[in-house]
């Protein structure tokens, strides 16, 4: 798209002016990203009978730490609730939003996170682990850090029971 498709009306605007139909190549950009609508399955889940138990005691610190309270509902992200967040990553190379100061991101889904590595927003978490770690509002030891790791690398998170809870029954809905 040129500068000034980009700038005509509001299109430059996140919200703004629909982009769709301007440019062929992020018209075919847009239609890849709408094509991944399945998450791959997910070669560390066996079965919640059969979860270690440090993503057993990962799934304690889960919800102890409140980690729902960002990544949260079916999605497991507050996306649609348009809030931003500064989990303590954002340095001066972090660059702008819109022109101004960068005060936060979108939180990332959980979904399929075992095969969305490096993680946050400068590709710097190399593992699940490390993404965890870089929040500041975390303190876990790295005994810990690594249980909360392997749960969320075992569960699958999808609410099969359709109760709207992302819950172990989901994690691993291939169980009898």
């Amino acid at each position: 798209m040129t500068d000034t498709d980009f700038a005509t009306g509001t299109r430059s605007e996140p919200l703004g002016d629909p982009k769709a139909g301007v440019s062929s190549d992020l018209d075919a950009l847009a239609a890849y990203v709408n094509s991944l609508t399945t998450i791959p399955a997910n070669p560390y889940a066996l079965s919640a009978a059969n979860m270690t138990d440090d993503a057993k005691a990962g799934e304690l610190l889960f919800i102890a730490n409140d980690c729902t309270s960002c990544h949260t509902g079916t999605l497991l992200t507050d996306s649609d609730q348009n809030i931003l967040h500064d989990i303590g990553t954002i340095d001066a190379a972090s660059g702008q939003r819109l022109g101004t100061t960068l005060n936060g991101f979108d939180t990332p889904t959980l979904l399929g996170i075992f095969k969305t590595a490096p993680y946050l927003h400068d590709g710097a978490a190399l593992t699940v682990a490390e993404a965890i770690g870089a929040h500041d509002s975390v303190n876990l030891n790295a005994t810990e850090l690594n249980q909360l790791a392997a749960y969320l690398e075992q569960a699958s998170f999808v609410d099969t029971d359709g109760d709207g809870i992302l819950d172990t029954e989901d994690a691993f809905p291939n169980d009898p």
